[in-house]
């Protein structure tokens, strides 16, 4: 159960926690992903177990994932053997730091903090050793706990002198200290710094977590921080039609285009998909270059970011990484037509209406077919290059050939002589 101290009268919250074994923890803000073992396969979620699988397409569209993705697939066998299919991993992520609001100064260790382990797909399990087991396992950190066990009288008097300020006395409550300083100092006042923090405590810390069990229940308590400021992000309609303008001009083009004049490599259907994509980008830029350097537009800020860039280990195509060194704009507008063909779209954005919204799905529908009938294609050829190369291992078999070089089946071979001999060797005692 998730309370948060805005929800209950500061009397009753500290009711709650009085004379009961707590936990007391700093928020972090990192990228929450989920994360299981099945198969031999790591499958990522961001967010919940209840979001779609991170799959190939979606690590090529930025670098976003990439130091996770690759340090879960080093992993060795000795750790993979004892993981489970129905247990889920939750940790908070790190690909720089500053994956939210928050800045930090240094990175955790992998770039990874274990949080949480659902098991079954139903049961959250916040235990301390548990976590710490599993943490040591993967080669990662935990939660920094701050106080462990009951609050003593003078802990809960400041506290509750706490709760009971309210929002407009909290510059002066906070007068030569801060949110996280005077928790630290208040539960753990040998501590010099946050977690993170190389030195002093956290500045602009959001809230801070209490966990326990009381009558077999599983609690968790938020105290926030009424001066938690976010990071102010930009929300200026311009980037959101510039983003749709774009994504329109390439439908415009995309709709004289006959995908079945395209041949496209790739064993897995989203190897086919990013290789479709590349070959299409490359057809449209090479006629539209200088019209997207010369249109006038700014790329949004977050794209400046090394972590929102596309993932160019994972394109193939030359031509393609060219284009896209080439200049930012270029880059984005990749961006813009990797994200949004792989599936349907339900919401409007920009300039992209109803009408434009059922033809950019129209069109979604026509690359998707495309990919699967490429997919399955390949995988047919394949199989038959495998056959033709395993002919290469009966050099003195003779046989026969047309014209054009290619074999004659063995027809007969098929279908034995109806002479009666079959006959007479089955009921020959």
């Amino acid at each position: 159960m998730l309370i948060r101290s805005t929800q209950l009268e500061p009397e009753k919250f500290i009711d709650l926690i009085s004379n009961e074994e707590i936990i007391i923890y700093e928020d972090v803000q990192g990228s929450k992903i989920w994360v299981n073992y099945v198969n031999g396969n790591w499958i990522l979620r961001p967010k919940s177990i209840n979001q779609n699988p991170i799959n190939l397409i979606d690590m090529a569209m930025q670098k976003y994932y990439k130091y996770a993705w690759a340090y879960l697939l080093s992993l060795p066998d000795e750790v993979t053997d004892l993981l489970r299919p129905n247990m889920y991993f939750c940790f908070e992520y790190f690909p720089d730091n500053q994956p939210a609001h928050i800045k930090y100064e240094r990175i955790p260790k992998n770039h990874l903090i274990l949080t949480c382990i659902c098991k079954y797909g139903k049961t959250y399990s916040y235990d301390v050793n548990e976590l710490k087991t599993y943490a040591e396992l993967f080669g990662v950190e935990t939660l920094p706990m701050i106080y462990k066990g009951k609050l003593t009288d003078k802990q809960l008097k400041a506290l509750t002198y706490f709760l009971y300020t309210n929002e407009k006395d909290t510059q002066i409550f906070f007068k030569d200290t801060n949110f996280a300083e005077f928790f630290y100092k208040l539960l753990n006042p040998f501590a010099t710094q946050s977690y993170l923090k190389i030195d002093g405590f956290q500045q602009n810390l959001e809230k801070i977590v209490i966990r326990f069990v009381k009558s077999n229940k599983e609690y968790t308590l938020e105290i926030l921080n009424p001066m938690y400021q976010k990071m102010q992000l930009k929300t200026d309609s311009e980037y959101s039609d510039v983003y749709s303008l774009l994504l329109f001009n390439f439908m415009q083009w995309l709709i004289g285009i006959d995908l079945d004049e395209i041949e496209i490599e790739g064993t897995t259907r989203e190897i086919v998909y990013i290789n479709l994509i590349c070959k299409l980008f490359n057809m449209y830029i090479q006629k539209y270059e200088r019209n997207i350097i010369d249109f006038i537009f700014v790329v949004p800020e977050f794209f400046n970011s090394d972590k929102f860039r596309i993932n160019q280990a994972l394109i193939n195509n030359k031509t393609t990484l060219d284009y896209i060194n080439k200049h930012s704009k270029i880059e984005y507008v990749f961006k813009i037509i990797m994200s949004n063909f792989q599936r349907q779209h339900k919401k409007e954005i920009g300039i992209i209406n109803n009408i434009a919204l059922e033809q950019l799905n129209n069109l979604s529908r026509k690359i998707q077919v495309k990919v699967e009938e490429q997919f399955n294609y390949n995988i047919k050829l394949n199989k038959y290059s495998y056959q033709l190369t395993n002919l290469n291992k009966y050099p003195n078999i003779k046989w026969e050939e047309d014209s054009k070089g290619y074999v004659y089946p063995e027809v007969d071979s098929l279908f034995p002589d109806n002479d009666g001999s079959d006959k007479k060797k089955k009921f020959k005692k």
